[in-house]
């Protein structure tokens, strides 16, 4: 991958599929090596576990999985607007979104709640 990266090959190369702690062991040793890095990531989890998860995680907290999952994105997630990183949403009834600009109101969430849905993620 570091040589086709290299000779111009192709811009981009990343990681499906593979665990937080499998890519950070990838990064470690591209670090180590001086290789270059993958630079698109596309997450390995099971989204009916994940789910099911926050919702169980949102529910003892007194809020929705909807709003639980907004909130999350919002406040505690990688996104920075710094980076340019933004949230787009859309609807198809005026009551989702009231229940999304509710969720962005109130603000963070519970560093408990916060910190469970980091680690689905």
């Amino acid at each position: 991958m570091n040589d086709g990266i290299l000779q111009g090959k192709f811009k981009k190369f990343g990681l499906p599929n593979y665990t937080a702690e499998e890519v950070q062991k990838f990064l470690d040793i591209c670090e180590e090596q001086g290789y270059t890095k993958p630079n698109v990531y596309e997450g390995h989890y099971n989204a009916i576990i994940a789910a099911a998860t926050i919702l169980e995680f949102a529910d003892k907290n007194g809020i929705s999985g909807h709003a639980a999952a907004i909130r999350w994105t919002a406040f505690h997630s990688e996104l920075d607007v710094k980076h340019g990183d933004s949230i787009i949403f859309w609807v198809s009834k005026i009551e989702q979104l009231h229940r999304t600009l509710d969720a962005f109101e109130a603000g963070p969430r519970s560093t408990d709640l916060a910190e469970a849905i980091t680690d689905i993620y």
